[in-house]
């Protein structure tokens, strides 16, 4: 695997993160009802977060390989209840950590190779 292809994965990466805040932040504008307050918040938490992550995969993939840093944006999932929020928060975390973990592998692979 080459310096470009984990650019790619890099930049796969950087779109779900895209992707992950503009979730965060639409489905913290639609939960509503008692006790809402916090999750509204920690929806908005989270939309920070993500845009941690987008700074970092930008520094890496720019400033560090290179390459330039994906504008486009991972597809979004809607969701109309908190149920459907929680659900499909949690699996859009879980895929966004085995793309990780596949970025992780490759880059043990091409440690030698690279800045």
């Amino acid at each position: 695997m080459a310096k470009k292809d984990i650019i790619k994965m890099l930049n796969r990466a950087l779109e779900l993160e895209h992707a992950a805040r503009i979730q965060y932040l639409s489905h913290a504008e639609i939960v509503d009802g008692e006790n809402s307050e916090p999750i509204i918040a920690r929806l908005k938490d989270l939309a920070s977060d993500e845009k941690g992550h987008e700074d970092k995969f930008r520094n890496l993939i720019g400033n560090f390989l290179g390459g330039v840093p994906s504008m486009k944006i991972a597809p979004v999932k809607e969701a109309k209840t908190i149920k459907e929020i929680l659900k499909i928060n949690l699996q859009a975390e879980k895929d966004a950590v085995d793309t990780y973990k596949k970025i992780l592998e490759a880059i043990n692979k091409e440690k030698d190779n690279l800045p």
